[in-house]
């Protein structure tokens, strides 16, 4: 059996080494598919286009791996025209035919916004959970190693 697996974290670049495998929920659907992108868009007025031709325009809140929406200052026009005002609302991604980005977006910028944050979250919390398995250093035999971008192949020791 292998003692130390690789896990790809928020870049190809930036790889974690550990001895044991984290829980299944550390891995996220979002940083290996295009709905970082929408993560990043968080706090920003869209327009959205759902299956059955209604435009939602409103402020995202949140959205999750699987590109359910939350959204507030929400309104919906129908097909016919009519139109309706709510202040919270939430989207299941299936619904979503289009998602209108802002003209003012550069997608290649958001994204690697969106993964860095997503990759110093993940840090955080598995400082926490060496932290609580055993006071502020790794256990023995734990070594935690993160090649960071830029900086080629030196990796440094955190604790």
């Amino acid at each position: 059996a292998l003692t130390y697996k690789r896990l790809v974290c928020a870049s190809y670049h930036d790889a974690l080494t550990v001895t044991q495998m984290p829980p299944k929920k550390y891995y996220d659907r979002s940083e290996r598919s295009l709905v970082c992108l929408v993560q990043s868009l968080e706090s920003r007025k869209l327009v959205i286009e759902l299956r059955n031709d209604v435009i939602v325009r409103g402020t995202l809140d949140e959205a999750d791996d699987y590109m359910n929406l939350m959204l507030s200052d929400v309104t919906v026009q129908a097909l016919q025209g009519t139109k309706s005002e709510y202040t919270f609302m939430y989207l299941k991604g299936r619904n979503i035919r289009f998602l209108h980005l802002p003209k003012s977006l550069q997608p290649a910028e958001a994204i690697a916004a969106q993964r860095a944050k997503l990759l110093d979250a993940r840090m955080q919390q598995l400082k926490e959970r060496l932290r609580s398995e055993g006071g502020s250093r790794p256990a023995k035999g734990v070594n935690l190693h993160v090649a960071a971008r830029g900086e080629g192949s030196s990796s440094s020791s955190m604790t």
